[in-house]
Parts: structure tokens; sequence; C-alpha cells
């Protein structure tokens, strides 16, 4: 597909822009997207929950009060607690999530597509809040993402 859009006469930003508002897409395209899909299907999510675990970085949060903060869950429907568990138990099998045994607790919240197209059991968020008001601030620089990219290639 890069091939075919770099071949072509017209603007790539907006060959990429017909590709995407296509409805039914031409029988070439999709396999070329197919070949693409394939050969880096290692990265190329499947579902909503086999995104994985990134285990490179380890991340710390600095916390100015060290007093574990217990969220009490919302009242919610036996359905909303049934559709939960079955969110949680597939993100645990894919690996997403793992068991933990934390003091901090935080309420669980459900959002729904902004479409209205689901029913309203869409999306499943965690309210962070009391946690942000107690985390210690970075105030260090935002690093320069150009600099980042040069040590993965010689400038000649």
């Amino acid at each position: 597909m890069l091939k075919w859009m770099r071949n072509d006469e017209y603007n790539q930003k907006t060959k990429l822009y017909e590709l995407i508002g296509e409805e039914v897409m031409d029988t070439h395209v999709k396999k070329i997207l197919d070949e693409i899909l394939t050969e880096y299907d290692d990265v190329v999510s499947k579902g909503s929950h086999d995104i994985g675990n990134c285990k490179l970085i380890k991340h710390n949060i600095r916390l100015n009060n060290e007093r574990p903060i217990k969220q009490k869950q919302s009242p919610r429907l036996a359905k909303e607690n049934e559709w939960i568990k079955g969110q949680i138990d597939e993100m645990l099998k894919n690996g997403v999530i793992k068991p933990s045994t934390s003091p901090y607790a935080f309420n669980i919240v459900i959002v729904g597509k902004k479409n209205r197209a689901g029913k309203g059991m869409d999306r499943m968020c965690i309210n962070y809040t009391p946690l942000n008001e107690v985390t210690e601030k970075d105030s260090g620089p935002i690093p320069i993402i150009k600099e980042y990219l040069s040590l993965f290639y010689e400038v000649k």
C-alpha cells in the first residue's frame, strides 16, 4: 500500500482520507491491507483486550501523602456488575492487568459511546482523581521527541 501511495501522483493525505472515507474498499486495496496486517501480526490488535502490557519501563508515582486511598464502589445494577466482571476476566486472561493486593481502591466508571451505539456499557474506566490530588507533580521539561528519535538512526 505504501508503494502504491508513493507512486501515485495525488497527494498522499488525500488518498488516505479517501481510503478511510470509503465504505467498501476495492479488493486490491483490501488485499494490500491484509498483507500489511499479516506481516505486522505481532503488533496489530485483533480485539479490545489483546493489547498486552509493556514491561520495558517501570513507572513510579510519588505521593505527597502515604495514606492509602480507598474509594467505595458506586451502587450499580447486577447487569452492570456482571459486565464489569466479564471485562476484568477478559483483561486478566489477556495479560492487560494482573491481580493486586494493593491497599488502594478506586471507583470503576462505565462510559458509553458518544453516538450511543452501544448498550450503555461500552468502556470501563477508573476514576483516579483522588490519586491525582496527592501525586507529586513532575515539573521537569517535556522531552523533545526529535532528540530521542535521532538516537535510532545515524545522521549522515
